[in-house]
C-alpha cells in the first residue's frame, strides 16, 4: 500500500519496488500475483483508510476515470 498511496507518478510494480527501500521487483509481482488475499479482513481496513483521507459525514465520493490521461 505504501507504493499506492506514494508520489510516484507511474503506480505500477516495477517503479513502486524500485522506490522502496530493500524491495525486489519479482518478489513484489509474486506478491501481487500469488499471495492469497482475505477480503472479509481487508476491506474494513482500507475502508478505514479511505474514510480517514477523504470521509465526511455529509458527503459522497464519485469515482470517474474517464478525465485522466492515459499514459502508454
Amino acid at each position: 500500500m505504501a507504493g499506492q498511496f506514494s508520489e510516484l507518478e507511474r503506480k505500477s510494480i516495477e517503479p513502486i519496488a524500485l522506490a522502496l527501500k530493500d524491495s525486489n521487483i519479482r518478489a513484489l509481482q509474486r506478491f501481487i500475483s500469488d499471495a492469497p488475499w482475505d477480503n472479509d479482513r481487508i476491506m474494513p481496513k482500507y475502508g478505514s483508510l479511505v474514510s480517514d483521507d477523504l470521509g465526511s459525514p455529509d458527503g459522497a465520493l464519485v469515482f470517474d476515470e474517464s478525465c485522466f490521461v492515459k499514459k502508454g
